[in-house]
Protein backbone atom coordinates (compact mmCIF):
# COMPACT_ATOMS: atom_id res chain seq x y z
CA UNK A 1 0.00 0.00 0.00
CA UNK A 2 1.43 3.35 -0.99
CA UNK A 3 2.08 6.01 1.65
CA UNK A 4 -0.44 8.83 1.82
CA UNK A 5 1.33 12.09 0.89
CA UNK A 6 1.88 14.42 3.85
CA UNK A 7 0.45 17.92 3.80
CA UNK A 8 2.54 19.00 6.80
CA UNK A 9 6.23 18.80 7.82
CA UNK A 10 7.35 15.51 9.39
CA UNK A 11 8.66 15.86 12.93
CA UNK A 12 10.19 12.36 12.81
CA UNK A 13 12.19 13.24 9.68
CA UNK A 14 13.46 16.46 11.23
CA UNK A 15 11.47 18.67 8.88
CA UNK A 16 9.81 20.53 11.74
CA UNK A 17 11.67 22.39 14.47
CA UNK A 18 9.91 23.35 17.68
CA UNK A 19 9.80 27.06 18.47
CA UNK A 20 9.93 26.21 22.17
CA UNK A 21 13.31 26.12 23.87
CA UNK A 22 14.58 22.83 25.31
CA UNK A 23 16.49 23.06 28.59
CA UNK A 24 19.15 20.45 29.37
CA UNK A 25 21.01 22.08 32.27
CA UNK A 26 19.82 23.29 35.71
CA UNK A 27 17.89 26.50 35.12
CA UNK A 28 16.41 29.06 37.51
CA UNK A 29 12.66 29.14 37.04
CA UNK A 30 11.48 32.29 38.85
CA UNK A 31 12.96 35.72 39.46
CA UNK A 32 12.91 37.18 42.95
CA UNK A 33 9.64 38.98 42.16
CA UNK A 34 8.02 35.78 40.86
CA UNK A 35 8.39 36.54 37.15
CA UNK A 36 8.84 33.46 34.97
CA UNK A 37 12.39 33.29 33.61
CA UNK A 38 12.48 30.03 31.65
CA UNK A 39 9.52 29.19 29.42
CA UNK A 40 10.05 26.02 27.39
CA UNK A 41 10.41 22.31 28.03
CA UNK A 42 12.82 19.62 29.23
CA UNK A 43 13.18 15.83 29.24
CA UNK A 44 13.81 15.94 33.00
CA UNK A 45 12.93 18.34 35.79
CA UNK A 46 15.95 20.62 35.38
CA UNK A 47 14.09 23.75 36.50
CA UNK A 48 15.10 25.06 39.94
CA UNK A 49 11.77 25.96 41.52
CA UNK A 50 11.64 28.03 44.71
CA UNK A 51 8.03 28.10 45.90
CA UNK A 52 8.72 31.06 48.20
CA UNK A 53 9.15 33.22 45.07
CA UNK A 54 5.77 32.28 43.68
CA UNK A 55 3.59 35.33 44.28
CA UNK A 56 0.94 36.13 45.30
CA UNK A 57 1.29 33.16 47.64
CA UNK A 58 -2.44 32.67 48.11
CA UNK A 59 -2.85 32.02 44.38
CA UNK A 60 -0.19 29.32 44.24
CA UNK A 61 -1.53 25.91 43.22
CA UNK A 62 0.38 22.63 43.46
CA UNK A 63 -0.87 19.13 42.84
CA UNK A 64 0.12 15.52 42.24
CA UNK A 65 -2.01 13.25 40.04
CA UNK A 66 -1.66 9.54 39.21
CA UNK A 67 -3.63 7.47 36.72
CA UNK A 68 -3.15 3.71 36.65
CA UNK A 69 -4.90 1.32 34.27
CA UNK A 70 -4.75 -2.28 33.03
CA UNK A 71 -7.14 -1.56 30.17
CA UNK A 72 -10.21 -2.76 32.10
CA UNK A 73 -10.00 -0.80 35.35
CA UNK A 74 -8.58 2.65 35.95
CA UNK A 75 -7.56 4.20 39.27
CA UNK A 76 -6.94 7.89 39.79
CA UNK A 77 -5.23 9.23 42.91
CA UNK A 78 -4.85 12.95 43.40
CA UNK A 79 -3.60 15.44 45.93
CA UNK A 80 -4.01 19.21 45.55
CA UNK A 81 -2.92 22.22 47.57
CA UNK A 82 -4.28 25.58 46.39
CA UNK A 83 -2.88 27.58 49.34
CA UNK A 84 -6.25 28.34 50.96
CA UNK A 85 -6.83 24.59 51.31
CA UNK A 86 -6.81 21.35 49.37
CA UNK A 87 -7.79 17.70 49.24
CA UNK A 88 -6.71 14.09 48.70
CA UNK A 89 -8.89 11.57 46.93
CA UNK A 90 -8.99 8.39 44.84
CA UNK A 91 -11.43 6.84 42.40
CA UNK A 92 -11.87 3.43 40.72
CA UNK A 93 -13.44 3.33 37.27
CA UNK A 94 -14.66 0.23 35.40
CA UNK A 95 -13.85 1.23 31.81
CA UNK A 96 -16.41 -1.26 30.49
CA UNK A 97 -19.12 0.15 32.70
CA UNK A 98 -18.07 3.70 33.62
CA UNK A 99 -21.39 4.42 35.35
CA UNK A 100 -20.30 2.14 38.18
CA UNK A 101 -17.50 4.31 39.51
CA UNK A 102 -16.25 4.04 43.07
CA UNK A 103 -14.82 7.07 44.85
CA UNK A 104 -12.93 7.05 48.14
CA UNK A 105 -13.99 9.54 50.82
CA UNK A 106 -12.36 12.87 49.96
CA UNK A 107 -10.24 14.42 52.71
CA UNK A 108 -10.43 18.23 52.68
CA UNK A 109 -8.22 20.66 54.57
CA UNK A 110 -7.96 24.42 55.05
CA UNK A 111 -4.85 26.59 55.14
CA UNK A 112 -2.39 24.83 52.84
CA UNK A 113 0.08 27.68 52.30
CA UNK A 114 2.71 26.23 54.63
CA UNK A 115 1.54 22.66 55.23
CA UNK A 116 1.11 19.52 53.13
CA UNK A 117 3.88 20.71 50.80
CA UNK A 118 5.10 18.70 47.80
CA UNK A 119 8.82 18.49 46.89
CA UNK A 120 10.07 20.84 44.14
CA UNK A 121 11.19 17.93 41.95
CA UNK A 122 9.30 14.69 41.54
CA UNK A 123 11.67 12.80 39.24
CA UNK A 124 14.49 12.49 41.77
CA UNK A 125 14.59 10.36 44.95
CA UNK A 126 12.30 11.86 47.58
CA UNK A 127 9.65 10.85 50.07
CA UNK A 128 6.28 12.55 50.52
CA UNK A 129 4.09 11.32 53.37
CA UNK A 130 1.07 13.43 54.13
CA UNK A 131 -1.33 12.57 56.96
CA UNK A 132 -4.25 14.78 56.06
CA UNK A 133 -6.63 15.63 58.86
CA UNK A 134 -9.42 18.06 58.20
CA UNK A 135 -12.88 17.35 56.91
CA UNK A 136 -12.10 13.66 56.58
CA UNK A 137 -8.76 11.88 56.89
CA UNK A 138 -6.39 10.39 54.33
CA UNK A 139 -2.83 9.10 53.98
CA UNK A 140 -0.97 10.07 50.81
CA UNK A 141 2.49 8.44 50.77
CA UNK A 142 4.81 8.46 47.74
CA UNK A 143 8.36 7.12 47.97
CA UNK A 144 10.52 7.76 44.89
CA UNK A 145 13.78 5.81 44.68
CA UNK A 146 16.31 5.54 41.87
CA UNK A 147 14.57 2.60 40.17
CA UNK A 148 11.19 2.39 41.87
CA UNK A 149 8.26 4.51 42.98
CA UNK A 150 5.84 3.30 45.64
CA UNK A 151 2.44 4.90 46.09
CA UNK A 152 0.18 4.29 49.07
CA UNK A 153 -3.22 5.88 49.62
CA UNK A 154 -5.80 5.26 52.33
CA UNK A 155 -9.06 7.03 53.07
CA UNK A 156 -11.93 5.44 54.96
CA UNK A 157 -12.18 1.79 53.97
CA UNK A 158 -10.35 2.37 50.66
CA UNK A 159 -6.68 1.39 50.53
CA UNK A 160 -4.36 1.31 47.47
CA UNK A 161 -0.74 0.26 47.06
CA UNK A 162 1.26 0.56 43.81
CA UNK A 163 4.86 -0.13 42.85
CA UNK A 164 6.24 1.39 39.65
CA UNK A 165 9.51 0.47 37.96
CA UNK A 166 11.76 3.35 36.85
CA UNK A 167 14.11 2.14 34.08
CA UNK A 168 17.57 3.66 33.61
CA UNK A 169 17.48 6.75 31.44
CA UNK A 170 13.72 7.16 31.64
CA UNK A 171 12.70 10.53 30.23
CA UNK A 172 9.63 12.58 31.05
CA UNK A 173 8.08 15.71 29.65
CA UNK A 174 8.30 18.86 31.72
CA UNK A 175 6.72 21.95 30.21
CA UNK A 176 6.64 25.55 31.40
CA UNK A 177 4.08 27.52 29.45
CA UNK A 178 3.48 31.21 30.19
CA UNK A 179 0.14 32.92 29.76
CA UNK A 180 0.16 35.77 27.26
CA UNK A 181 0.44 39.23 28.82
CA UNK A 182 0.49 37.82 32.37
CA UNK A 183 3.26 36.57 34.69
CA UNK A 184 1.36 33.31 34.96
CA UNK A 185 2.65 29.85 34.31
CA UNK A 186 1.50 26.32 33.72
CA UNK A 187 3.94 23.63 34.72
CA UNK A 188 3.60 19.89 34.20
CA UNK A 189 5.86 16.84 34.34
CA UNK A 190 4.84 13.40 33.12
CA UNK A 191 6.22 9.88 33.17
CA UNK A 192 4.97 6.48 32.07
CA UNK A 193 6.22 3.30 33.70
CA UNK A 194 5.04 -0.27 34.40
CA UNK A 195 3.43 -0.94 37.77
CA UNK A 196 2.10 -3.71 40.01
CA UNK A 197 -0.93 -2.99 42.16
CA UNK A 198 -2.47 -4.47 45.28
CA UNK A 199 -6.16 -3.68 45.49
CA UNK A 200 -8.56 -5.67 47.62
CA UNK A 201 -5.98 -8.44 47.93
CA UNK A 202 -5.55 -9.02 44.18
CA UNK A 203 -2.26 -8.26 42.48
CA UNK A 204 -2.38 -7.06 38.90
CA UNK A 205 0.25 -5.87 36.41
CA UNK A 206 -0.79 -2.58 34.92
CA UNK A 207 0.52 0.46 33.13
CA UNK A 208 0.74 3.59 35.18
CA UNK A 209 0.59 7.21 34.34
CA UNK A 210 1.71 9.76 36.81
CA UNK A 211 1.04 13.36 36.12
CA UNK A 212 2.40 15.72 38.66
CA UNK A 213 1.99 19.32 38.03
CA UNK A 214 1.68 22.69 39.57
CA UNK A 215 0.46 25.95 38.37
CA UNK A 216 0.17 29.50 39.39
CA UNK A 217 -2.75 31.15 37.86
CA UNK A 218 -5.32 33.73 38.53
CA UNK A 219 -8.02 31.23 39.02
CA UNK A 220 -7.51 29.02 35.98
CA UNK A 221 -6.21 25.49 35.90
CA UNK A 222 -6.39 22.64 33.40
CA UNK A 223 -7.99 19.27 33.97
CA UNK A 224 -5.66 16.26 34.25
CA UNK A 225 -4.84 14.37 31.07
CA UNK A 226 -6.22 10.87 30.62
CA UNK A 227 -3.63 9.24 28.40
CA UNK A 228 -0.18 10.37 29.44
CA UNK A 229 2.11 10.16 32.40
CA UNK A 230 4.17 12.51 34.45
CA UNK A 231 6.49 13.27 37.29
CA UNK A 232 7.55 16.42 39.04
CA UNK A 233 6.03 18.30 41.89
CA UNK A 234 6.13 22.03 42.09
CA UNK A 235 3.97 25.02 41.67
CA UNK A 236 4.21 28.12 39.64
CA UNK A 237 3.07 31.60 40.45
CA UNK A 238 0.07 32.91 38.67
Amino acid sequence: MSEIPRTYPSWLKGEFKSVQKEYTEPTKLLADDGTLLSPGWARHMVFDYDRTKSTPTMRRKEWDFYQISDGRYMIQISFANISIGGYASAALVDLRNPKKNKTAPTALFLGGKDKYVLPPKGDVPNHVKLEIKGIGKATFDVLTEEHKRTIYFKSGNVECHFEMDIPDGLENITTVLPFKDHPKSYFMTRIVCPAAALISGATRSINSLRTTRSAASIGAASTPPTSSSGIGATALHI
